[in-house]
């Protein structure tokens, strides 16, 4: 995304901060991008964050499904 589109703001949210090492370690993201990740439960960030985003994508999964509390319309507010 910075790639492609420099202008953008690229905001990740993941819960693990060891997954979010190994992106940086292994996967090439470089300390000094503008993409800015929050080590935080997902659900939690967008019911408490004042920030207005164009798209929200999720990946979330519990073993093989998706968590319930994510397939609610509960975590949606505008």
């Amino acid at each position: 995304m910075e790639l492609y589109y420099p202008n953008s703001r690229v905001d990740v949210v993941e819960i693990d901060p060891m997954v979010t090492q190994v992106v940086y370690k292994h996967l090439g993201l470089p300390k000094e991008t503008k993409i800015r990740t929050f080590n935080t439960d997902g659900r939690w960030f967008v019911m408490n964050c004042t920030d207005k985003y164009d798209l929200i994508f999720t990946d979330a999964f519990n073993d093989l499904s998706i968590p319930y509390h994510l397939t609610t319309g509960s975590l949606w507010h505008s």
